[in-house]
């Protein structure tokens, strides 16, 4: 048990969330293909609530466009 919230998607994990022990999550990357994998940590104090973890999820998930003027 853990003291801490932890919360995390786990793509190798997929039985666990399925109950389906043959969805196992692994996948073969195709000689020429990439695979990449983005994860971005915050750690806060209180709850999710008064951390504004939505709104740091959005951040990621939209990240604001930047534009070189000059």
């Amino acid at each position: 048990m853990r003291s801490y919230g932890l919360f995390t998607a786990n793509q190798w994990g997929i039985h666990d969330f399925t109950g389906d022990w043959s969805k196992r999550g692994d996948w073969t990357i195709p000689q020429g293909w990439h695979l990449n994998f983005h994860f971005r940590v915050y750690i806060h104090r209180g709850d999710t609530e008064t951390a504004g973890v939505a709104n740091r999820y959005l951040d990621y998930a939209f990240p604001p466009l930047v534009k070189i003027v000059g």
